[in-house]
């Protein structure tokens, strides 16, 4: 039936009266979740509704996601994401963070590595949003240990500016998390010391302290770090006093 209707769409498609981006929506979701993934059929639809000066839309992915979700295929994502990407789309940030989040929660670990690869590949690499994310799905599985291996490849690529999105994401898990790197001597002290740093240089000293008692002891117990905490504690007290007078 659903090769029957595929042929109907195409005919119309060719014809004066063309059916709305719905019908394609969809014959995409009717495709997804049957028993069998045709992305013969799949790739069809797409090359019909491109080929006439259409172009695929966040919410189309977001609806063939759904109903990937919907009859528990979600880890069949990046077969859709591949067909997409010939059509010339790329998921935005908001898709990608759903994505990156549903196959590390799921425990999904090669279909999320080869997520990444897809991004890469696609000329847009993923934002620090979705780095967070891919590490919150760990967190959520109870995956402390890829959790903290994604926060090095994240650091690595995106340098911190996502590290302190990624423990705001995380909330209550963020401790249990800096304990899991702790046996990894990870974050790095360039990198905590950076991301202080960065902190107090937005004026965002509360946030710098809540996130130094949240970092495993080899981090808390370094001169170095000390001194940057005391020193910027001696400077915002030396500007009070000033404002004082």
């Amino acid at each position: 039936m659903i090769k029957e209707a595929i042929d109907l769409y195409e005919f119309a498609m060719n014809g004066a009266n063309k059916p709305s981006a719905k019908c394609c929506t969809y014959l995409l979701r009717k495709i997804v979740v049957g028993k069998q993934m045709d992305m013969v059929l799949f790739s069809r639809v797409v090359e019909v509704f491109t080929g006439n000066g259409n172009v695929l839309t966040d919410p189309m992915l977001d609806a063939v996601l759904k109903a990937l979700t919907n009859v528990g295929k979600f880890g069949e994502c990046n077969k859709v994401l591949r067909e997409m990407k010939v059509a010339g789309f790329v998921a935005s940030g908001n898709l990608q963070r759903k994505i990156a989040f549903g196959l590390t929660r799921a425990g999904m670990n090669d279909e999320a590595n080869e997520f990444v690869d897809h991004m890469e590949s696609s000329g847009r690499d993923l934002s620090y949003k979705a780095w967070a994310s891919l590490i919150e799905g760990h967190c959520v599985s109870g995956d402390l240990e890829k959790a903290s291996d994604c926060f090095k490849i994240m650091i690595e690529k995106k340098g911190v500016s996502g590290a302190r999105y990624a423990f705001e994401l995380l909330g209550d898990d963020a401790i249990a998390f800096m304990n899991a790197m702790t046996t990894k001597k990870f974050p790095s002290i360039s990198v905590a010391l950076r991301l202080f740093k960065a902190l107090f240089k937005a004026q965002r000293h509360d946030e710098a302290q809540d996130l130094l008692s949240k970092c495993p002891i080899y981090i808390r117990n370094r001169d170095d770090v000390l001194n940057l905490f005391s020193s910027k504690k001696f400077s915002k007290d030396t500007t009070t006093t000033t404002v004082s007078v």
